[in-house]
């Protein structure tokens, strides 16, 4: 009966539709590139079949009568549809017409019984499929087996001389106690170094074995047969190889799944969406097919990079269209296997290194030449097949034999989920097998027992294969440059592969699944070995705060190195598609972004070891989060940052401040230096070295999830003045948006004690500003805080800071006290706005007073009238900023004029006793920008006066 689940689509035929007159459907079986595959009775053949359906979703659907129904073209795809119906039955060459569609049968291959053993297997996936495993009979222990011919399999030589043995579906058998999937009779042995034949027939004779498979180089692996059967003799023997001289390690062999991944067409070009200002790209606000590109600042890369060298990356994958016409001429085929024009392959190879032309997209390393293996050879479109492990470790081994500093693996495990599991197992061609053993030995399906090989077997077994041919590599290597390689893996999109769920990366085995509990090598520390090795994760085009979304149903955990795009992801396909570039999501797409940037990083400096590549993408990296948890902050991949710091420039607003602004108007020292003159106050005619910039801070300032960059800057003129001004980054290029100016001759005309901070305040995912002024002079003075707004005004075609509002509280020369808050209203001038001096009635700032009150300053309640003041003062401040001033500072009042308030100085050491700074409570979200304090301290005992100016740049982002 056909199973309504998650894995069949709503459009496949239903059960009982018979195709040809003569082909009843049976279940739906699996979902391909273009293709719908179902379990089918022949009527005629009283048989079993597989039954292959062409169906390009993108391009039709079904009409018609349940059981009747017939394809319909979407209007304007029928010459696509023709091409592709050409190229299936060019593929199958016999077909079944019906429906408006093509068919092709297959037949089911059937197993002969496996004893008291079931058939399991595990499945590798590129970026869509599905893994199937079936467990031991409950309650059974395998028996030791007599000695039995095992099929002859088949042997796939390479160029350089290696060759691998491949026992055949006939020899998979299932360690009942364990649930162990291995190859009877075959062992895998590791050895220290290359061995004479004579050494080797020693091993042999060990055992009583025949040598079937030798990897010999750099690289040292057997492959032994023996004449008894049973995993107990397997582990038996392999104990016995271990015991013996230049034996590293010694196991069982066993086998893995590869199977293909649809890849949705998406048929706008590159860059058809132009940006702002017609722009191709806007590294600020990703977007379009380009949006990867644009994400991880490929065109700050590229625009900056010197001519490279052509230097070698490595693709272990399904297969290339190197006929592509953005990689022809890129790709060289090696390894000796048979390669195939497969769409997922020539996905990543895009993505990685597509030619810069005028047609199609632009790879990361598109100087790069592509060094490829493909494994089509592994695995079979129609039939339950599988691949040695030792393929694809000799895969990533050849790559780096042969000249590639880089390889790139998207593939791995994929875990299904419980529901999936008993879903799936009685309606692929493996379930059948499973199906046609668990009739006849009563086998119970565990999904626990599922599990646990899965994650402590299988992952664990691949990872510790995979560490070794990594340390056999190191220990080979003749130079030091040959120990420098780099071996990336992608992380795996969750439960099914369908990026819903994720779980931990380590579950993907081989790369993924090196940890430092599996970790096997002796010379070599887990941490020299995760050098050699980056997992790379997906995030797709949703920011929040200037931070990347992590795609939460891929898997992501410890061994997560980086992430980078892997959602939409543009890309070419082959050329045998209805479309020659087309979309695919996952960490498939995410990973040779990753490893293109290793390469290009190592083209810069050939000098870095891997560790140092790897950490110097970390570096620069930019920020992503997970939903669930946006408190941690994980490193994204930014590949234009990157190139800037190894030319030693800085991208974006720090490298615009440093080499534009910087120059232009000069770095304000942070040096305290004292007045000439012996008055107190900072008069115009002062000269002083407070000129320049001072401070500057890169947030997110107007809620719209960019950053921006607000620049503190004080001019030395006629009068003092100090300038904040906000920059933008507009298509990838930065511009002042606006800008206010303060005029600071308050802070220089006798006031003994002055104070002016500019602080940012995180409020709802963006930052405030702030500025806060003190002064104080004879008998009166004044603390206040001004609200300043920075946003886009759209109507108007620019951006605006202003004062938005204030909090003040005043302090009389006519000893009365006061406070006031309300909003601030002033001349808006474009790009500067000018505000008020602080002296009212003067500038252009108008103020609306909210609530004034007065206390005499002789009445006797003065000094508690003045207290509620100053804690209405306060209330009012947090209540509506957030911000907490320390009322509990020192303060004086008495029935002698104000000698003591909050940030006076300390009369007994004759130091200033406090700062701006130090007036509120710090706590995560407020920033402090800069400061600057004026100190004067009066010597009534030498009548001398002792005027000091203490400026402080608290970010430090302009003197790094």
């Amino acid at each position: 009966m056909m199973k309504d689940n998650r894995h069949r689509p709503i459009y496949s035929l239903p059960q009982d539709t018979i195709v040809g007159g003569r082909y009843l459907i049976q279940d739906f079986l699996e979902e391909r590139e273009n293709r719908l595959i179902y379990l089918a009775y022949d009527l005629a053949g009283e048989k079993q079949i597989r039954l292959t359906e062409c169906y390009p979703k993108q391009l039709v659907a079904r009409d018609g009568e349940k059981g009747e129904e017939n394809l319909r073209i979407h209007p304007g795809k029928e010459a696509e549809m023709k091409n592709l119906l050409g190229s299936f039955e060019k593929e199958y060459k016999q077909t079944i017409p019906d429906h408006n569609t093509l068919y092709t049968v297959s037949q089911i291959q059937k197993k002969k019984p496996m004893g008291t053993v079931a058939l399991c297997t595990a499945v590798i996936v590129l970026g869509v499929g599905m893994l199937f495993y079936t467990l031991r009979p409950s309650g059974q222990k395998e028996q030791v087996k007599e000695p039995s011919k095992v099929s002859e399999g088949k042997t796939e030589t390479y160029e350089n001389g290696d060759y691998i043995f491949d026992a055949g579906t006939e020899a998979i058998e299932v360690d009942t106690d364990s649930g162990t999937m291995y190859f009877d009779r075959i062992l895998q042995v590791y050895l220290d170094s290359e061995l004479s034949d004579s050494q080797i027939e020693n091993l042999l004779s060990a055992v009583d074995g025949t040598l079937v498979g030798k990897i010999a180089g750099r690289m040292n692996i057997l492959q032994v047969q023996i004449p008894e059967s049973g995993f107990d003799v397997l582990e038996e023997k392999a104990q016995k190889l271990m015991e013996q001289e230049n034996v590293l390690f010694a196991g069982y062999d066993y086998p893995v799944q590869i199977e293909n991944m649809e890849i949705g067409i998406d048929t706008n070009p590159w860059d058809s969406e132009k940006k702002e200002g017609g722009s191709e790209y806007d590294e600020g606000v990703p977007n379009g097919n380009n949006w990867w590109a644009e994400a991880v600042g490929a065109y700050t890369a590229w625009n900056n990079l010197p001519e490279l060298s052509d230097e070698t990356l490595g693709i272990v994958d399904s297969g290339f269209d190197t006929s592509h016409p953005d990689l022809k001429g890129k790709i060289t085929i090696t390894g000796d296997t048979k390669n195939r024009k497969e769409s997922h392959g020539t996905h990543v190879a895009g993505i990685a290194g597509a030619i810069n032309n005028d047609i199609g997209i632009r790879g990361i390393a598109d100087s790069a030449q592509i060094l490829g293996v493909s494994y089509a050879d592994y695995f079979d479109t129609d039939e339950f097949t599988y691949a040695v492990p030792l393929q694809l470790l000799e895969a990533n081994r050849i790559l780096i034999e042969q000249g590639a500093k880089v390889v790139n693996n998207s593939w791995g495990f994929t875990l299904m989920s419980e529901d999936a599991y008993k879903e799936t197992w009685s309606v692929d061609p493996v379930g059948l097998l499973y199906q046609e053993q668990t009739e006849e030995q009563n086998m119970e399906m565990d999904y626990e027992g599922y599990v646990h090989y899965y994650t402590d077997v299988l992952a664990k077994r691949t990872a510790q294969d995979a560490e070794r041919m990594m340390e056999q590599l190191l220990n080979s290597a003749t130079t030091e440059e040959e120990k420098e390689f780099m071996i990336v893996q992608s992380a795996g999109n969750g439960f099914d592969n369908m990026m819903e769920k994720g779980y931990d990366a380590s579950w993907q085995g081989f790369f993924c699944g090196i940890t430092a509990d599996t970790h096997v090598s002796e010379t070599y520390s887990y941490e020299e070995m995760k050098n050699h090795i980056m997992i790379v994760s997906a995030v797709q085009n949703k920011r929040e705060k200037g931070r990347y979304q992590i795609v939460e149903g891929d898997n992501q955990g410890d061994t997560v190195d980086l992430w980078a795009p892997g959602w939409d992801v543009y890309s070419c396909v082959s050329t045998e598609e209805s479309e020659m570039y087309q979309s695919a999501s996952g960490t498939s797409m995410a990973a040779p972004m990753a490893a293109a940037s290793a390469l290009l990083i190592w083209e810069l400096d050939p000098s870095l070891s891997a560790g140092e590549v790897k950490q110097t993408l970390l570096d620069h990296a930019s920020e992503a989060y997970l939903p669930s948890d946006e408190s941690k902050v994980y490193p994204m991949l930014n590949i234009g940052r990157t190139v800037l710091a190894l030319q030693g420039r800085e991208d974006g607003f720090t490298g615009y401040l440093k080499e534009t602004l910087v120059p232009k108007y000069g770095v304000m020292p942070t040096d305290s230096w004292k007045l000439n003159n012996s008055l107190p106050t900072w008069s115009k005619g002062d000269t002083s070295p407070a000129n320049g910039i001072l401070s500057a801070y890169i947030a997110d300032f107007d809620g719209d999830e960019m950053d921006e960059m607000l620049v503190v800057r004080f001019v030395q003129e006629e009068n003092k003045k100090i300038y904040l001004e906000m920059y933008e980054d507009y298509k990838g290029s930065i511009d002042l948006a606006t800008g206010i100016m303060f005029d600071i001759d308050w802070l220089c005309t006798t006031c003994q004690n002055n104070r002016l901070s500019v602080m940012a305040d995180k409020k709802n995912g963006y930052y405030q500003i702030y500025l806060y002024a003190f002064q104080r002079g004879n008998g009166g003075g004044a603390e206040t805080i001004v609200k300043l707004n920075y946003e886009e005004r759209p109507n108007k075609g620019m951006s605006v800071l202003e004062p938005e509002n204030y909090w003040s509280f005043i302090m009389g020369s006519d000893q009365t006290a006061s406070v006031q808050s309300g909003t601030l209203k002033l001349k808006e001038v474009n790009p500067l706005a000018e505000l008020w001096d602080y002296k009212r009635g003067e500038g252009s700032a108008q103020v609306e007073y909210e609530n004034t009150a007065k206390a005499p300053y002789e009445s006797a309640s003065y000094a508690e009238d003045f207290e509620n003041m100053l804690n209405t003062f306060y209330g009012n401040l947090q209540e509506t900023t957030g911000l907490k001033h320390k009322t509990e500072l020192a303060q004086s009042w008495s029935n002698a004029p104000i000698e003591t308030y909050v940030s006076a100085d300390d009369e007994d050491s004759q130091e200033m006793q406090y700062t701006a700074k130090t007036l509120f409570e710090e706590d995560d979200q407020l920033q402090w920008i800069a400061s600057l304090d004026n100190h004067m301290y009066h010597n009534r005992d030498t009548n001398t006066i002792q005027n000091t100016i203490i400026p402080e740049d608290t970010t430090g982002i302009v003197r790094k």
